[in-house]
Formats: structure tokens, C-alpha cells, sequence
């Protein structure tokens, strides 16, 4: 009987601890996925911007 609770009780923790590693992943690939977002959008703006300081610079690279 002892040795039954003790088995059980390891199960529960072990469950538990899956359920928070689970937890733990799930909000890592959303946060990555925010990060992958945001970065795109930081680089598309960047190279805009560069674009329109070469457009103001009237460079010579974008009239060859």
C-alpha cells in the first residue's frame, strides 16, 4: 500500500512538472513567433528608410 502511494505520488509530480514544461514551450513558441514578427517589421521599416534617404540624397545608385 505504502509503496503504491509512494508510485502515485511520483506519477502526480512527474505529471505536473510535464504539464508546466508544456506550459513553458507553448508560451516560448508564441514569444518566438512575436519575436519573428516584430523583427520583420524593425527590418521592412529599416530598409525603408534607407531607401528614402537615398531617394533624398539624390544617389547615384538608384540612376544607373
Amino acid at each position: 500500500m505504502k509503496l503504491a502511494l509512494i508510485l502515485t505520488s511520483f506519477h502526480l509530480k512527474a505529471m505536473r512538472f510535464d504539464h508546466s514544461l508544456r506550459a513553458i514551450l507553448g508560451v516560448t513558441k508564441i514569444t518566438l513567433f512575436k519575436m519573428a514578427i516584430v523583427s520583420t517589421y524593425l527590418i521592412s521599416n529599416s530598409l525603408h528608410l534607407v531607401l528614402t534617404l537615398l531617394e533624398f540624397g539624390k544617389a547615384s545608385i538608384l540612376f544607373e
